[in-house]
């Protein structure tokens, strides 16, 4: 199988590398393992570090996105693979033989590949899917491999949404497939923590249509009572998600200009749908 990790850093680039090696050291080597890097290109630095450091990396350097969901969705076409996996620089591989494993996750745990995403377990965030892998098809099916007018936070959390209305359950993660990392450490970016739950509750319709259509073309059923199920849970996920979010640190520096953007791209959908 052919399998892309997608990472994504900021003014860590040793760091970013760092996560590269734990990868390569704890691989099988039974499977084709690529890497991309999402760089912003502002960030010389790590640009340079990265150019110089190892050819066979395929790198993605553009202007800094308002969040990296949006450096993991340009990656992916970046990286001719069955499958992908999206990193951060603070997370290391702690499974061995983590390439095998995946592999036969994907081949035996769906039905069939459309279906196939799923969660790693994420040391930092015990019992939330933050480290995502999905096949190809499901990306296919979806659009894009992240929802990526989040500036933080939120689109781990809509992947595993939209999964859920399109199977009717919950997306697993893998128990024996590891990133270790620091808890407590919060993307120093997050602020207005009400508007994007906020937006965040108000884009679940979106999800749940684009679910419908995704049973469409795969030819599943789910009668109402499941749905409305799902969305009460996830209800429930959005009041324990908006408690915790108030304990944030908000970023109290002046906005940058790409998170200005994002914020006043959700408040014209929002007005926009809302007038319509």
């Amino acid at each position: 199988m052919k399998i892309g990790v997608i990472l994504t850093t900021r003014g860590r680039p040793r760091q970013a590398a760092a996560v590269i090696e734990s990868a390569r050291y704890m691989a099988s080597g039974k499977h084709d393992v690529r890497f991309a890097v999402a760089l912003d290109e502002d960030d010389l630095a790590s640009v340079h570090f990265f150019k110089a450091y190892d050819a066979r990396i395929t790198l993605s350097i553009e202007p800094r996105p308002p969040g990296i969901p949006a450096c993991w969705n340009r990656c992916v076409p970046l990286l001719d693979c069955d499958a992908y996996l999206a990193v951060a620089d603070d997370g290391f591989f702690a499974t061995v033989d983590w390439d095998d494993i995946a592999a036969k996750h994907i081949a035996t745990a769906f039905p069939r590949p459309e279906l196939a995403a799923f969660a790693w377990t994420d040391t930092a965030n015990p019992g939330q899917p933050t480290i995502l892998m999905a096949s190809r098809e499901w990306i296919a099916l979806t659009g894009s491999f992240m929802d990526d007018r989040f500036p933080f936070w939120f689109s781990d959390t809509a992947f595993g949404e939209t999964w859920s209305f399109v199977t009717g359950r919950f997306m697993s993660m893998v128990p024996n497939l590891i990133i270790l990392s620091r808890p407590g450490i919060y993307n120093p970016r997050a602020r207005d923590m009400d508007f994007w739950w906020d937006f965040f509750v108000w884009t679940r319709q979106e999800r749940m249509d684009r679910a419908a259509e995704i049973r469409g073309q795969l030819g599943i059923n789910l009668n109402q009572p499941v749905l409305d199920r799902l969305a009460a849970q996830w209800g429930e996920r959005d009041a324990f998600g908006r408690k915790n979010g108030a304990l944030v640190k908000p970023d109290t520096r002046p906005p940058s200009p790409e998170y200005v953007r994002a914020k006043a791209e959700a408040e014209h959908l929002m007005g926009v749908r809302a007038a319509a």
